[in-house]
């Protein structure tokens, strides 16, 4: 094995679910590596210092509690922030509406009516 010998006993003392489970926490692709490539990854990855990511069911919570932030909820209606204050990612200026043709204008209009 090509890595640092006391390193690599750390991980060679893990079985290989254990191993998937490290990597795949830290983002690491696993597919069906044979035990000698995860220790190796394993060690790669904590050279690199690669932080464990939380579970998704953590990111979707993380995801829900942004969006109730945004949105308030007041006696069963959804209230949404005042426009106004509201600064990040807002722009007072057409240069960031996309490049419109006039024939596909006239083909909206023509559609709609």
């Amino acid at each position: 094995m090509a890595t640092c010998p006391a390193a690599a006993r750390q991980f060679q003392s893990w079985t290989v679910p254990e191993l998937r489970q490290f990597l795949i926490t830290r983002g690491v692709p696993v597919g069906v590596s044979l035990k000698d490539e995860l220790v190796q990854n394993c060690y790669a990855a904590e050279q690199l210092d690669l932080q464990r990511k939380p579970p998704i069911t953590e990111q979707l919570e993380d995801i829900a509690d942004a969006k109730a932030q945004k949105l308030v909820l007041n006696e069963g209606v959804i209230r949404l922030p005042d426009p106004d204050g509201i600064q990040f990612g807002w722009e007072d200026s057409p240069h960031s509406f996309p490049d419109v043709e006039q024939s596909r204008v006239e083909s909206y209009f023509d559609k709609s009516q």
